[in-house]
């Protein structure tokens, strides 16, 4: 499997991890670097949004495919103990 692949995975609901826990906050950190950037305008509130995705992203993009990895060895030890 791809790293991008186990990305994406890990950006949802795994078995043996559960949700990504840093969803919500990186939501919130790019609404309020949003919110923030809204004082120079439309324009404005763009760039402190991407600005903050740009900062954050690739954090919750690591643990992501941290937890896909974490959820892939778990799944394997489960696998091995039931043979």
């Amino acid at each position: 499997m791809t790293p991008i692949n186990k990305i994406i995975r890990g950006c949802g609901n795994l078995p043996h991890v559960g949700p990504h826990p840093g969803t919500e906050t990186l939501f919130l950190f790019c609404a309020l670097g949003g919110v923030g950037g809204a004082k120079f305008g439309w324009v404005g509130a763009l760039f402190g949004f991407a600005a903050t995705l740009a900062c954050f992203g690739p954090i919750y993009l690591w643990g992501a495919y941290d937890r896909a990895e974490l959820s892939d060895t778990c799944e394997a030890e489960e696998n091995r103990r039931a043979s």
